[in-house]
């Protein structure tokens, strides 16, 4: 049982670590690199770390250059693996898809999902980083709103989906009989593998310089740059953060909430166990992502 609970934490962690792997690759190769192609002077590569985010190396364009320009190159990221996300979404509704199945490509579309979409809001709010160019267009034309409040909107439509497609394949694969079973199981499993995750991802931050910081510290660098320099731009302050987690926690708590339904037959496997065959293909997975990102990190 010790080895079976370790194994699945282990599982997750490796899950997270492709999801992650597919979402910087899309977002940075797939949107802006495409973009810059198109419509920009040339891509010249992705710097992309193993646990955080990245970013897009593109060829300088001679003045003058096109805000309009900028704002797709800067969406188009966004626009990729959301887009992504949706279609994984759809997907893991398939009929013919063991739990397990589900729960792995639900866990993709939400990560894609919500965390592209808060990336959206927060920077569409305080203006900086990929939604920076158009958020600057918006405010110039007095609608800073809509910078921020569309992704807003959608964060908050696809997080109880999400969130429910989450919970609904993890009680059928690892056989929930109580919400309260419920609610240990995936603190004990998806949770740990989150944590671990995240001091990961801590541990990179520390001792990789070329590490970009949070949102909250790019705000923070372009309000200051705002008041050392007065000028039409607004200075947004308010903590974007204090709206987009509590939906994504309501979310998760009212689809834990829901009464526990056991169907005959659901489980793919003993309830609790990673079959070998998911085992060893999520390994696999990472262990491509790993080579990805070694290989166009270096580009």
């Amino acid at each position: 049982m010790k080895w079976t609970w370790l194994g699945a934490i282990v599982f997750f962690f490796a899950w997270l670590f492709v999801v992650h792997g597919v979402a910087i690759v899309l977002h940075e190769v797939g949107g802006h690199g495409l973009a810059m192609t198109i419509v920009g002077c040339g891509f010249d590569g992705p710097n992309l770390t193993y646990f955080g985010g990245g970013s897009a190396r593109p060829i300088p364009c001679p003045p003058p250059w096109l805000l309009r320009n900028l704002a797709i190159i800067g969406y188009a990221g966004l626009a990729v693996t959301i887009s992504a996300g949706a279609v994984a979404m759809a997907f893991q509704r398939h009929a013919g898809l063991t739990p397990l199945t589900r729960l792995l490509v639900a866990l993709l579309a939400t990560h894609f999902l919500l965390s592209e979409l808060a990336y959206a809001t927060s920077g569409g709010y305080y203006g900086v980083r990929d939604p920076g160019p158009a958020a600057a267009w918006l405010e110039i034309h007095g609608l800073h709103l809509f910078a921020w409040l569309p992704p807003l909107v959608l964060y908050a439509t696809a997080a109880p989906y999400g969130a429910c497609a989450i919970v609904d394949a993890f009680r059928e694969h690892f056989g929930s009989r109580t919400r309260l079973h419920t609610l240990k199981q995936m603190a004990a499993t998806l949770g740990a593998a989150e944590l671990l995750y995240l001091v990961a991802y801590r541990i990179e931050a520390a001792i990789r310089p070329d590490t970009l910081p949070g949102i909250e510290v790019a705000a923070e660098q372009r309000n200051a740059q705002v008041k050392a320099a007065p000028s039409w731009v607004a200075i947004h302050e308010f903590p974007i953060r204090r709206v987009l987690i509590p939906i994504a926690v309501a979310a998760f708590v009212a689809a834990l909430a829901r009464p526990v339904r056991r169907l005959e037959g659901a489980e793919d496997a003993a309830p609790g166990r990673i079959p070998r065959r998911h085992a060893v293909g999520v390994a696999v997975a990472a262990l491509g992502c790993a080579i990805m990102i070694t290989v166009l990190g270096r580009v």
